[in-house]
């Protein structure tokens, strides 16, 4: 073989030799963006389930924050003082041009908007007698009540019939009644709260009895239009629905907080309660 043939081959297989290299490593190249894009998948099902269960959890907390309220008649007269809640029945097209005045050193009450006609009877059955204790009562153990092995404890502050109750255990047993005995994972209304200090429990439970939410809440069925306006509480602000008013408005404390029911538009509780703002009568009430 002459040189120039030598040098011919050699070039050919330095020229193979490179095509392998390139060769090894796109497929090297290829595995490791497949690999990627299957841990991208995987990131991908992970950050649903993760969100799946976040709102799961959300919906289970939501529903156990508190928000004491009083039906007003159809006059002038005045909501309920500042240590309880008070409720206005509002729709856009009877928000006052001016809002109410605040008491200055009397000590009195706030004053009242407009107050139209409440909605219309709810279809749904108000909760019976046993899911619904008077205020303030004292409750006497079951003989056959056995605490749950946990140590949890369970508020219904918004079950079915709008019932609402205070549980030992999660699931109903033989002998026992549990939270879900009223108490709906799937509906959006209901709201619940778990706890591990049975004191707390008890002295929030006894809080929300001495308010009139559960009353505000019972004799009126979730609507579309249902809004809440926080003047006094947590976190003063208007409240798109019932959720919101337990988990934001009041952050599950009622001592002292002062509500409004208003029926209309989401931006029209808006507009109200920046009203109660420009007249210097909201107030954050720090527990």
């Amino acid at each position: 073989m002459s040189n120039a043939g030598a040098e011919r081959l050699k070039v050919v297989l330095s020229s193979v030799e490179a095509g392998e290299e390139l060769s090894l490593s796109q497929n090297a190249l290829l595995r490791h963006e497949i690999a990627r894009q299957e841990a991208e998948e995987q990131v991908q099902v992970y950050t649903q389930r993760i969100k799946h269960d976040v709102e799961n959890i959300n919906r289970l907390l939501t529903q156990a924050q508190i928000s004491p309220s009083k039906p007003v008649p159809n006059d002038r007269s005045t909501p309920a003082s500042n240590r309880s809640i008070g409720t206005l029945h509002l729709d856009d097209s009877h928000v006052p041009s001016t809002p109410p005045q605040s008491p200055k050193k009397s000590g009195g009450r706030l004053g009242q908007a407009t107050v139209s006609t409440p909605p219309a009877t709810p279809t749904q059955l108000l909760a019976s007698a046993r899911t619904t204790p008077a205020r303030g009562c004292s409750f006497v153990e079951d003989p056959n009540f056995t605490p749950s092995r946990n140590g949890k404890i369970y508020i219904v502050f918004l079950g079915r019939g709008n019932g609402y109750g205070l549980y030992h255990r999660w699931f109903n047993s033989k002998n026992t009644a549990g939270a879900l005995s009223i108490y709906d994972p799937d509906c959006h209304n209901h709201i619940v709260k778990k706890f591990v200090d049975i004191q707390e429990a008890q002295r929030l439970y006894q809080e929300y009895l001495a308010s009139d939410i559960p009353d505000l809440l019972q004799k009126q069925e979730p609507a579309d239009n249902e809004r809440f306006i926080v003047v006094e509480g947590s976190a003063p602000m208007a409240c798109r629905n019932r959720k919101d008013l337990f988990f934001g408005g009041l952050q599950f404390r009622f001592q002292g907080a002062t509500v409004y029911r208003y029926l209309g538009s989401f931006e029209g509780a808006k507009a109200k309660f920046r009203e109660f703002q420009e007249e210097g009568l909201t107030r954050e009430i720090e527990y």
